[in-house]
């Protein structure tokens, strides 16, 4: 007959489950609970309590968890604790005494995973401190949670992990911003850290090359910053990253000006023709205030389950679930209709967020990230030079069509005027709009 603490490994369960799995009383089931009480936590109350065996990471079974506020003050809110079977954890909230579990790391903490161009740098630079495997795609969630509670003060949202990284947050002066007039040179020095594996800021997703850092801007207060940039080199590809960082900033200046809301984003060039599109980070509030975000990606997966599904078809289901309000549904199905137009191939749920996550129903954030993916440079230097076929999608209405058409048009007409573009992705701007015009009578038929 297995023992009581052979039972828990199995997982959480009821002191009634343990008494029949033993074939004993609850009374002498109590008892013995009793005597691993340091190691066991109690779930719930009255019938319907369970009880959980600790496991320790890295000799730890407790991390506290704390939100940074607007302000810049932090509110310790929750503990969290890792629980057999291995992997799983619960979340105790300290405000109103309820109790969650999950098999893995809670789904709101999913996307301060290391990920991207800068998370396998930070990976790194933490593998070596922490003596773990220096590939982060080999990393269980132990390894995850024990980095992020130590080496991790300024990942995406406005949550901290552990009392090391609550520490590191809280002993961090304040960052002074860069100037405008030194920007130039200053990103130059900071791309080149970065790709010379330096972790430059913060661990923000995406494999686009980049690095964060405090900005400053004669027109307005300074603010904390995503920073893509090209190859120093001026060849083809450098030239075609160029174009999209760009193009980029157009795409989200037209969202902007249509009245959605989308990322502030600024682009500069160095002397020796490299481009740099700094974009204004959403998660961060003046020097210190930080606001909650969460992916498409971590909500679908922990409410919905649809991996491959485009973003209307996943918040369609949101919506359904009362997760989203209508009007937000709405306005993502348009975007998600502009990004084809403009020809984003990369529209995947870690594209696409959501801020304060603990708040229902979601709200969206800012749009990022929006750029005709298509044209990108492949893994081994291949470029688009023409415009690609172009499928609309019953998801989304002849209404939404029609205006994600007159805003796309207004895109590629930007593309196409901007001084910086190349004459190559100019002509790829006018074959697009070419491809738009094809369109009209296909959409008229829509419903």
């Amino acid at each position: 007959m297995l023992s009581l603490e052979m039972l828990l490994q199995q997982g959480p369960t009821t002191a009634s489950s343990l008494a029949q799995a033993m074939a004993t009383s609850q009374p002498t089931i109590s008892r013995q609970l009793n005597r691993l009480k340091d190691r066991v936590i109690k779930i719930g109350k009255g019938k319907s309590t369970r009880y959980a065996l600790l496991r320790l990471v890295a000799d730890v079974g407790e991390f506290p968890l704390y939100r940074i506020a607007l302000d810049g003050n932090a509110h310790h809110f929750a503990n969290l604790y890792p629980i057999y079977p291995a992997e799983m954890c619960c979340v105790h909230q300290v405000d109103d005494d309820t109790w969650q579990l999950f098999d893995s790391l809670p789904w709101y903490l999913a996307d301060m995973r290391p990920q991207g161009f800068l998370g396998r740098i930070w990976g790194t630079s933490a593998a070596e401190s922490l003596q773990l495997d220096k590939d982060i795609r080999g990393w269980n969630e132990d390894h995850i949670l024990i980095t992020l509670s130590r080496m991790a003060d300024d990942v995406n949202g406005n949550i901290l992990i552990g009392q090391g990284s609550y520490q590191q947050w809280l002993d961090k002066p304040n960052a002074i911003p860069i100037h405008p007039s030194d920007k130039p040179q200053r990103y130059n020095q900071l791309s080149l850290m970065a790709l010379a594996g330096e972790l430059v800021g913060s661990s923000a997703g995406g494999e686009q090359p980049k690095f964060t850092c405090y900005a400053g801007y004669k027109e307005k207060p300074p603010s904390y910053v995503i920073v893509k940039f090209t190859a120093v080199q001026d060849n083809p590809n450098a030239r075609r990253w160029a174009d999209l960082l760009i193009a980029e900033s157009l795409a989200l200046n037209t969202l902007k000006d249509a009245g959605y809301s989308a990322a502030f984003s600024h682009v500069l060039q160095h002397e020796d023709k490299q481009t740099f599109l700094e974009i204004e980070r959403f998660d961060r509030q003046g020097q210190r205030g930080r606001i909650g975000m969460v992916s498409l990606e971590a909500v679908n997966a922990e409410f919905i389950g649809m991996p491959v599904a485009s973003w209307p078809k996943v918040c369609r289901e949101l919506a359904a679930k009362g997760l989203l309000s209508q009007a937000e549904l709405e306005q993502v199905r348009l975007i998600w209709a502009f990004g084809v137009l403009i020809a984003n191939t990369d529209m995947h749920h870690g594209n696409l967020s959501f801020l304060h996550p603990e708040n229902r129903p979601l709200s969206l954030a800012p749009i990022y990230d929006m750029l005709p993916m298509a044209f990108a440079p492949s893994g081994t230097g291949n470029m688009r030079k023409a415009a690609p076929d172009i499928t609309l999608s019953a998801d989304v209405s002849r209404e939404h069509w029609v205006r994600a058409q007159q805003l796309a048009g207004q895109f590629w007409q930007a593309v196409s005027r901007h001084p910086n573009i190349s004459v190559g992705f100019k002509a790829i701007a006018g074959q697009m709009q070419e491809k738009l015009l094809l369109l009209a009578p296909l959409i008229g038929r829509m419903a």
